[in-house]
């Protein structure tokens, strides 16, 4: 099985033991260049959170353009990858990329990466026993 050293890790990390070091995913998307080029601190994720917000606020006011929607799932893709990967303690990240990955899904439901991302975090939750976190509306 593939993903049971990564899975490892990530249960690891749950508990605390795992660093706060940034772990790199392979994607082609440019917003996720960002997120993968950047160090792990607050500053670049708070970057990756304004052009969230930007993409999000420019395909509400026009849901009908292809364009504004596809950079509004990737960048949100781009933002809970950094978060899932980036500092700060799991029990408060993954409950937060979660939310973004499913948030994805409900404009692009047929995106891999998110797809993928949020069944490894409910995946992890399912290991360790616990219920995840119910989606904000």
């Amino acid at each position: 099985m593939k993903t049971f050293p990564f899975l490892t890790l990530l249960l690891l990390g749950l508990f605390g033991c795992a660093s706060d070091k940034d772990v790199n995913t392979s994607s082609s998307q440019d917003n996720n260049v960002l997120a993968k080029e950047a160090a792990p601190n607050e500053e670049n994720i708070a970057v990756l959170e304004k052009s969230y917000e930007s993409a999000k606020k420019e395909w509400n006011a026009s849901p009908n353009d292809k364009e504004k929607q596809k950079k509004y799932v990737e960048a949100t893709v781009a933002y809970a990858n950094k978060v899932m990967y980036g500092p700060g303690l799991p029990k408060e990240k993954y409950p937060k990329a979660l939310r973004l990955y499913e948030e994805a899904l409900k404009i692009d439901p047929s995106h891999r990466e998110a797809k993928a991302n949020r069944d490894m975090i409910l995946s992890i939750y399912r290991q360790m026993g616990r219920k995840p976190p119910e989606p904000k509306s």
